[in-house]
């Protein structure tokens, strides 16, 4: 059986904004997740970009296969983590690779549309967002390493830290990520604790669980 590891990045969102992170919880435990296998990383006194490699060391360190890490407003599909075992079953390679599971790209409804549950080739290049990743208990570690301990993008720590994953992968040569059709979590976050538009994932829903196909 695959061990998990979760690790929650999360903060206190400025000017009286929503806490998510109670409903995120909620829908974890709603989605079959047990609470033991989750960690939160709390961003007070870090950084954005400290916060979440904080978050991908703690998830790597755990005792795991695979290390998960998600931001705190998330909704999930149903038996997330059988779902999760069975496309990555399917799916994973091992080569270093990062997983992603909520993707905001056309492209995931419209393989879904034409070829039903699977995977899409996330070019590397156009990467954005880290809702919802995972990676091999020593990718995680490794890119918890190449990150630092206090990083940053292009001299920012509040915004870029999904891009810096964009620089991880170009750095090893890899051309795509491999994300999961359709999204296996839903952004629920409307209000932004970084000012970022509100979006949605096309993703299977609250009743969806991935069926494999090379069973």
């Amino acid at each position: 059986m695959v061990k998990f590891s979760i690790a929650i990045k999360t903060h206190r969102r400025p000017g009286g904004k929503k806490d998510y992170l109670p409903d995120t919880l909620d829908n974890l435990e709603r989605a079959g997740v047990p609470e033991e296998i989750v960690q939160l990383s709390i961003g007070e006194g870090k950084t954005l970009h400290q916060n979440a490699q904080n978050a991908i060391r703690m998830a790597g360190e755990a005792d795991c296969d695979y290390a998960i890490v998600l931001e705190d407003d998330l909704d999930f599909c149903n038996n997330f983590l059988d779902s999760l075992e069975r496309w990555l079953q399917d799916f994973s390679v091992e080569h270093t690779q990062m997983y992603v599971l909520g993707a905001n790209y056309a492209q995931i409804q419209m393989v879904h549309e034409r070829q039903g549950d699977g995977a899409w080739a996330y070019p590397v290049g156009g990467f954005y967002g880290a809702q919802a990743l995972v990676w091999r208990k020593r990718d995680a570690l490794q890119l918890a390493e190449w990150l630092g301990p206090d990083p940053d993008y292009n001299g920012t720590k509040t915004h870029g830290h999904d891009l810096k994953h964009k620089k991880w992968g170009k750095k090893l040569g890899i051309d795509y990520f491999t994300a999961s059709v359709p999204c296996m979590v839903q952004h629920i976050g409307e209000q932004s604790g970084i000012g970022n538009r509100f979006f949605q994932f096309p993703w299977g829903g609250r009743e969806w669980s991935y069926k494999r196909k090379a069973a």
